[in-house]
């Protein structure tokens, strides 16, 4: 199946005129190349691509009139240990009816093996720090790029997305993603496309010094101090003071891969009111939540509720 895949494909693409050609409607290369270092496959596993890849077409479904349309297509991708990639898709058409979505694909694949899709046999490959998808249509082939960059432990990442008919043919027919009925692609130019490259939660994983400083806010005093706290699989824990003791809190929350972060701090009122919103007896319990946003080795968060106080965080 792979030859048979490769060797349609290669039908469709013979060299890169044959499908960038502006008189056809095909899109050109990506416009935005990354100038970094392209990474090795073993630097992506655990990370998580999004890409949406935005395509105007001129298209006919049946006996209908020509017409014009948006195709949006959102990837998610997930490199996985042992050459493996986790992925799924979700198309979205826009006419001048309105928009309407098609059903998400979703499969775990293995790098260079053909697999079977309602459209024909699709692949995953990686070459030269860039993935590449190609599936086989019944008279021609989409080529989707996710092409990767490094700057130090940053990754960046740029996608495109290349329609191709077969050399004979005049007219590109693929299953439509939202009904799966036969849909005639006359003309096709790639308009926009985003991507960009998250860390998996167990990146945020260790301990990191947070300090946290509440603001003098009318008659009550400002306070600060620093701890210790730590996150496992994305799950912060940092506590400070004595167990059941005025004073005592304890931060907790999760970290998503985006670095976006909640945590909310619970605990007893301390021991001087002056310091206290409301200035509480000690003792008393309170809560109250932080949002905030993790990088590579620092964080920050903000809390506003009863009273403004500003956490930071740096990975030890």
């Amino acid at each position: 199946m792979r030859g048979g895949l490769i060797t349609h494909i290669s039908r469709c693409m013979l060299g890169i005129a044959a499908f960038v050609a502006p008189a056809s409607g095909e899109p050109g290369a990506a416009t935005d190349q990354v100038p970094m270092r392209a990474p090795p496959l073993w630097q992506l596993e655990g990370v998580n691509i999004h890409a949406m890849l935005v395509t105007e077409m001129l298209a006919q479904q049946g006996g209908n009139q020509q017409g014009l349309l948006t195709m949006e297509d959102d990837w998610n991708v997930t490199v996985e240990a042992g050459g493996k990639i986790s992925w799924n898709y979700g198309p979205t058409i826009r006419t001048r009816r309105g928009a309407q979505r098609g059903t998400k694909i979703a499969s775990t694949s293995d790098l260079d093996q053909a697999s079977h899709t309602a459209n024909g046999d699709a692949m995953w490959q990686f070459s030269d720090g860039a993935l590449t998808f190609l599936r086989s249509y019944r008279d021609g082939a989409i080529r989707v790029v996710i092409a990767f960059g490094q700057d130090g432990p940053n990754l960046t990442c740029n996608a495109s997305n290349v329609f191709a008919r077969e050399r004979d043919k005049q007219d590109l027919t693929i299953n439509s993603p939202i009904d799966g009925t036969p849909v005639t692609i006359l003309s096709w130019k790639q308009v926009s496309s985003n991507c960009y490259v998250t860390s998996p939660l167990t990146g945020f994983d260790g301990f990191w010094l947070t300090a946290v400083v509440c603001e003098k806010q009318g008659d009550i005093l400002a306070y600060s101090y620093k701890f210790i706290g730590r996150v496992k699989n994305g799950v912060y824990h940092g506590e400070v003071g004595e167990s059941g003791r005025p004073g005592w809190a304890t931060y907790d929350g999760t970290i998503e891969r985006d670095g976006s972060a909640e945590i909310v701090v619970k605990g007893l009122t301390g021991s001087d009111s002056r310091y206290t919103a409301g200035h509480t007896q000690p003792g008393k319990r309170w809560s109250a939540p932080f949002a905030g946003r993790f990088e590579e080795s620092r964080g920050s968060a903000l809390r506003v509720v009863d009273r403004t106080c500003h956490a930071e965080f740096v990975k030890q």
